[in-house]
């Protein structure tokens, strides 16, 4: 056991002692509501056991492991203006039958320490920098998938201006390169800058956002192949209550610059209706993808975009998705989904969860339809705990077969975990 572990542990295990009772008036008047705790601790243990056959439709051995994450962290409010955070992360893979990725293990390392001005205001100007856990928006751009063991985090500058009918956003934003045998250090060879404007009074109980942003990644920062890529993003996020029970959401984005040694022109869209039910509180949703061949899918929470086993990387793919979601009972929801994806250019090739192609057709005869898949995966909450469980099974399509060994991947896992 890790030392970050066994300090989780200990910490589990204590019970703090109980302060004498303050009458109901006293306490609201030393400590109104509105005022944050000046500081708290935080952390989680989780366990994580999954098998993965057919990977990469056939080209690799499957794999079956326990994946292990223990966090902890710290957050201080000294004044109602300043906000500062750290916590620490320790991932391990201890069965696991390949070399390990940073993904999977990257042993007592800084996962997050940021300073935040201003966190809590509605009106005026804020900043943040540091390392940090961020997202934008529906996690389209960039987004922290906790699915990982490893998640995700950002070496983040931001300068935030606020009023009740806008926000607006300076930022600059690195992905942090897991790097398991020694510290995470900033690589800023992989960033993303520019502006991010939300106007929450546009549409009435609606959304509306638009951004202009650059991406720059070489060589060292993760871009496979000659040259650079260096993308100019510009986009919209739209979602718009039809009334209380349908509801319409849609985020398009353009793109132009350069991928290696060409230029870019390319652009991708996802957008969505969904319904609320009575019944099992559940709600029905059906969603739509498209990405040119050369799109540049940036930093999103990419899990289950394109299906529950994450095989599939948003870039020359059209995808259509039911989803259907139930509450059983107060502590378990249901999950039920279906995705079916195409390529948009016969002749360009698929490409797998980490961007790398897995097959091409430069003749365009191998067909379009990649396959289908089928999940269903479940969450029980109790207090502190979650347990979890899944199934998911891709069958394949005419390209896989024609272009791979043509296994259809399946995946099952069980997990649990404790936060605080």
């Amino acid at each position: 056991m890790s030392f970050l572990s066994a300090i989780v542990v200990v910490l589990m295990h204590q019970t703090p002692d109980r302060a004498p009772a303050i009458p109901k008036a006293t306490t609201e008047a030393a400590k109104p509501a509105t005022v944050p705790p000046k500081w708290r601790l935080f952390g989680e243990t989780r366990a994580w056991a999954e098998n993965r056959g057919g990977v990469v439709f056939g080209r690799e051995r499957d794999i079956s492991t326990v994946l292990l994450r223990q966090r902890l962290g710290i957050e201080l409010r000294p004044t109602r203006w300043l906000k500062i955070l750290a916590m620490g992360q320790d991932t391990r893979a201890p069965n696991y039958q390949r070399t390990r990725p940073g993904t999977a293990q990257d042993p007592a390392d800084l996962h997050e320490a940021f300073v935040e001005i201003n966190p809590d205001a509605k009106r005026g100007w804020g900043a943040l920098a540091g390392r940090k856990r961020f997202t934008l928006g529906d996690q389209h751009v960039i987004g922290v998938p906790e699915w990982g063991n490893s998640g995700r985090t950002y070496d983040v500058a931001q300068l935030d201006y606020r009023q009740t009918n806008l926000r607006l956003r300076l930022l600059f934003v690195s992905a942090v390169k897991f790097q398991p045998q020694r510290f995470n250090l900033p690589g800023l060879g992989d960033r993303l800058w520019g502006i991010y404007y939300e106007l929450p009074k546009a549409i009435p109980r609606g959304v509306l956002d638009v951004y202009l942003l650059r991406h720059d990644q070489n060589i060292p920062g993760g871009f496979r192949g000659p040259g650079r890529l260096g993308s100019t993003n510009f986009g919209t996020r739209v979602q718009v209550p039809v009334n209380k029970v349908w509801r319409l959401s849609t985020e398009t984005m353009g793109q132009t610059g350069v991928r290696g040694l060409s230029a870019q022109r390319a652009m991708g869209t996802i957008s969505s209706v969904s319904r609320r039910f009575s019944w099992h509180e559940s709600v029905a949703s059906v969603e739509y993808k498209y990405a040119s061949p050369d799109f540049d899918q940036m930093y999103p929470a990419h899990h289950n975009r394109l299906g529950h086993a994450d095989l599939i990387f948003l870039r020359n793919v059209h995808s259509i998705q039911p989803l259907w979601k139930l509450t059983l009972g107060r502590h378990t929801k249901l999950n039920v989904m279906y995705t079916a994806n195409w390529l948009v250019d016969a002749t360009q090739p698929l490409y797998g969860f980490t961007g790398t192609a897995i097959g091409r057709d430069v003749r365009g005869q191998s067909g379009r339809f990649t396959g289908q898949e089928y999940a269903a995966y479940s969450t029980h909450s109790l207090g502190h705990w979650q347990l979890g469980a899944g199934y998911a099974y891709w069958h394949a399509g005419e390209f896989i077969r024609k272009q791979t060994p043509g296994a259809s991947p399946h995946y099952v896992y069980l997990h649990t975990a404790y936060t605080f």
